[in-house]
């Protein structure tokens, strides 16, 4: 729906980096939310905290992208028409 009014957004999220900050910015509002209201921590500790997690969360998504980058590739590659 969105992407029909605005057009794709398919090329954008193509770049890793675009998708690793998503991840990070949306990972780090989530997780400061739940430091702030399910542990009851104050908001600079909460972000704090959420930054942190986020960033695990980050790396672990790129190592994930990095360590099956090169088979999706080959998987890629293979199914274009010459």
């Amino acid at each position: 729906m969105i992407g029909e009014q605005w057009g794709s957004w398919e090329p954008m999220f193509k770049h890793r980096r675009v998708r690793l900050v998503c991840v990070l910015l949306l990972g780090w509002t989530m997780l400061t939310a739940v430091e702030r209201w399910a542990e009851q921590k104050p908001w600079p500790a909460a972000m704090v905290n959420g930054l942190l997690w986020s960033c695990v969360v980050a790396g672990t998504w790129w190592f994930a992208e990095v360590t099956q980058g090169r088979a999706s590739g080959t998987v890629r590659s293979s199914e274009t028409p010459e």
